[in-house]
């Protein structure tokens, strides 16, 4: 995985870390889950994003050939 692909899932993170943090706080404990699917969802689509570009990139797109 790349340098730029690992930055992104870690500011995605932190991102959704401090967003559960402030949403808890303010007494809104059940949008935290909310969240957490969210972070969920949108980790494993990037994932899945950057695993199929780098397929691409390596084995080119039959779909353009």
């Amino acid at each position: 995985m790349s340098c730029e692909t690992l930055s992104a899932l870690t500011t995605v993170l932190a991102l959704a870390f401090a967003a559960s943090l402030l949403t808890a706080s303010i007494g809104a404990p059940e949008d935290v889950v909310t969240i957490a699917v969210a972070t969920v969802g949108i980790v494993a689509v990037g994932l899945t994003l950057a695993r199929l570009f780098t397929r691409f990139e390596a084995n080119g797109l039959p779909v353009l050939e």
